[in-house]
């Protein structure tokens, strides 16, 4: 019974005691970021942007001139971010995903039409000298600058693209419909497929986060997780224990990180996911996102579900492992 007791007190301090958050909103939350560890910005359907000035523990809602669905929100700096909007059903002469920029803050936002894209679009990622927009039409979008239009790049594959991210500065890793993990080396020109030492991702893969320039995961459907610790050359299984869809994986040091998704599924994990803990969310709402406050995860999702965590605490885990 001793020896129960222990690992039952391991298991919660591994996960921290999740909150939910009053958002004061029922709008299905799709994106969630932080700037620092008290600055941060929610956003998801009919217009809805949510701010934090402490952490994610309180919510505002800001005032943007759309009632469109917003996929994604990235902050270059405290004053210059940007919004992915999707118009939802067609609208005569307009794309149907176009992009919302502010220079202060989010105080003052501008729309921004894609000149040439038909295409919706539902994720951004940023580089230090640009950002790429994947979504529908096996194409790669980079961010028009002014005066110009949008660069386009043709992918190998026609599925839907649902997440990318830039690791070392300069590979460019896709995933996607179909089980689909890519990468470029070249500004996203041509495309290769990495080694899988086991078998590859059998389903979509909806989500990877790189915590550094070589240890990277990538997570979806049917409760797939994968690592990688080159830089994302190859890539290996990890088990997650359940077939529960993951929207979304990251964390916030090489080690320690969380995978979300449907019926509020969260998993931590605090050995690069060697191991994976199933915790109590305090939700069975869909969670879209998960982002983190310096090392607090803020996990968002459907009817304005936004929960929060502390950190693992490391000394009393070991204290109590020794035991």
């Amino acid at each position: 019974m001793l020896m129960l007791a222990v690992i039952s007190s391991v298991v919660t301090a591994a996960g921290g005691e999740w909150q939910k958050r009053d958002s004061g909103v029922l709008a299905w939350l799709y994106t969630v970021e932080f700037l620092d560890a008290e600055r941060g910005f929610a956003a998801g359907s009919n217009g809805t942007v949510l701010a934090t000035l402490d952490g994610g523990a309180t919510w505002q809602k800001l005032h943007v001139p759309s009632s469109d669905t917003i996929r994604d929100v990235h902050f270059v700096d405290r004053l210059n971010g940007w919004m992915l909007c999707d118009r939802g059903r067609a609208v005569s002469g307009k794309n149907p995903t176009y992009l919302m920029r502010t220079i202060d803050g989010g105080k003052t936002w501008a729309v921004v039409e894609l000149a040439n894209s038909r295409e919706r679009f539902s994720r951004m990622f940023f580089a230090s000298d640009g950002a790429f927009l994947v979504g529908e039409g096996g194409v790669i979008l980079g961010l028009p600058e002014v005066g110009k239009s949008e660069a386009r790049h043709l992918l190998p594959v026609k599925f839907r693209m649902l997440d990318g991210v830039i690791v070392g500065g300069s590979r460019m890793i896709l995933v996607g419909g179909g089980g689909t993990l890519i990468f470029s080396d070249d500004n996203g020109r041509s495309w290769q497929n990495p080694a899988f030492p086991l078998s590859g991702p059998a389903q979509k893969l909806n989500s990877v986060f790189f915590a550094d320039s070589a240890n990277g995961w990538a997570a979806g459907a049917g409760g797939m997780i994968f690592f990688s610790g080159d830089g994302g050359r190859s890539w290996g299984p990890q088990a997650s224990g359940t077939e529960a869809e993951f929207l979304d994986v990251g964390f916030y040091d090489p080690a320690n990180g969380f995978a979300v998704g449907e019926g509020g599924i969260v998993l931590g994990t605090s050995n690069r996911g060697v191991t994976w803990t199933a915790e109590k969310s305090g939700t069975r709402h869909r969670l879209e996102r998960i982002a983190f406050a310096g090392k607090r995860p803020v996990a968002v999702g459907f009817g304005g579900t936004i929960i929060t965590a502390g950190p693992p605490d490391r000394q009393y885990m070991q204290g109590r492992e020794q035991q």
